[in-house]
């Protein structure tokens, strides 16, 4: 989780950063016409792209672990297709985040506020964190 949040924070800096940079004088080629390139390498991204893949490198396997070595025998396929599931519905939800954040997007990022949308990522992510732990403690022991 601590990878995670890290990689977020990340790219919220990076956003901030992109945007007090200069614009250059060349139009961007995937925005709509007048919309200038920040004079920032694209690049940066990989660094919070690296965080969130080692991230997700530890945390899926140990979940999938979880949700099957908890399971009886019988159902170990449906929790793993569960897992999946659950998996899908955390990006739908993001779909969703976007969408509601539009406002705070428009085509010319400058003026926008894209860094909201990853201080909302960090503030869900610790809200299933508190969830999950509270859930925890009911799990019976071995």
């Amino acid at each position: 989780m601590a990878l995670a949040v890290l990689s977020v924070l990340v790219a919220a800096r990076l956003e901030l950063l992109r945007k007090v940079a200069p614009v250059l004088g060349e139009a961007s080629n995937c925005a709509p016409p007048g919309v200038g390139m920040s004079d920032m390498k694209g690049a940066w991204m990989m660094l919070p792209f690296f965080l969130m893949g080692v991230a997700e490198i530890y945390t899926q396997p140990t979940l999938l672990h979880y949700a099957y070595s908890k399971s009886p025998p019988s159902m170990r396929t449906l929790a793993m297709a569960a897992s999946f599931f659950i998996a899908a519905v955390s990006s739908a939800l993001f779909a969703l985040l976007v969408s509601e954040l539009g406002p705070y997007m428009p085509n010319d990022l400058n003026q926008g506020h894209l860094e909201y949308g990853y201080y909302i990522n960090i503030a869900l992510g610790g809200l299933f964190l508190v969830l999950f732990l509270a859930v925890l403690p009911r799990e019976p022991k071995p």
